[in-house]
């Protein structure tokens, strides 16, 4: 394993216990400072593991600038929704970024968190790989889960913690031995090759920065366009089951600028959720 040099200052909390040297992946040069590598000149800080980037970017909110890019080479307790298991070994990307968007409205966390999404269907399509978004934070390949994303709010900070999870050279056994076979993928498991995980990282870094730049300054309307050409859900008869009730059925019909899905049920009524499992009638 090689490292990465990182420069510290252990005066601030948001460095400490970030180590020069820390072993990040194979494919990473020792020599490089990843200062100001994160998005907007912010600073991109590497761990070799964490419990969660998404913990510890909320953790320490205060004390990160607006662009800063927590990273893990893997997480131990990674999380997705509703503190759902997030499978994050080593070889995939798992970055939590810290974002200060200057917005209010109710509905900033769905919009980063499906910009994030469109950002990274726009990273895959780099290697070829066709992939498809599906509401509210998921990108799907041939039906399987190849990235999922987090979006949370530090009250105290005012930040918002966009945590991002692709699967990169996770193998098929990996996979099997993970109860996943059949539910997850990979840009390994999809390409047959093994890619560098640190130059997948740049251009997803590059690819968010462009997405969540044109949402905080222009706003949703081109993301929901580009949402909806390649959308997993679009045209199917879903179930959704929000957190708070049991699953209501019928045709999905989209998702609007605030991120909401739209389903229009049995007796003709469009209904809109914010949250909640949704899955394709006919397809556990």
């Amino acid at each position: 394993m090689l490292g990465i040099a990182i420069s510290r200052d252990q005066s601030n909390p948001a460095t400490r216990g970030v180590k020069a040297g820390t072993d990040m992946d194979e494919a990473a040069n020792p020599d490089r400072v990843l200062g100001g590598d994160g998005l907007w000149g912010g600073r991109l800080l590497l761990f070799h593991e964490l419990p969660s980037t998404n913990n510890w970017a909320l953790a320490n909110a205060g004390s990160c600038g607006n662009g800063d890019v927590v990273c893990a080479a893997s997480q131990s307790r990674g999380r997705g929704r509703f503190d759902r298991t997030w499978f994050s070994p080593g070889g995939s990307i798992a970055l939590s970024l810290v974002l200060r968007p200057g917005i209010r409205a109710e509905h900033v966390l769905s919009n980063v968190a499906q910009a994030g999404a469109a950002a990274v269907h726009t990273t895959l399509a780099g290697f070829s790989i066709r992939a498809e978004l599906k509401w509210p934070n998921d990108v799907i390949v041939r039906d399987r889960k190849i990235a999922g994303l987090l979006a949370e709010k530090d009250p105290a900070s005012g930040s918002v913690i966009l945590g991002v999870g692709v699967n990169v050279n996770t193998a098929e056994p990996e996979f099997l031995e993970a109860g996943l076979r059949g539910i997850a993928t990979s840009i390994l498991v999809e390409t047959g090759k093994k890619v560098d995980t640190g130059s997948v990282r740049s251009l997803l870094i590059s690819e968010l920065a462009s997405a969540l730049t044109e949402l905080f300054t222009v706003g949703a309307g081109k993301l929901f366009t580009s949402w909806s050409e390649h959308d997993w859900l679009s045209g199917a008869a879903i179930e959704v089951s929000p957190t708070e009730g049991g699953g209501v059925c019928g045709r999905y019909a989209g998702v609007d600028e605030a991120g909401r899905l739209r389903l229009v049920d049995a007796a003709g009524n469009e209904r809109l959720f914010w949250s909640g499992d949704v899955r394709k009638i006919g397809q556990t």
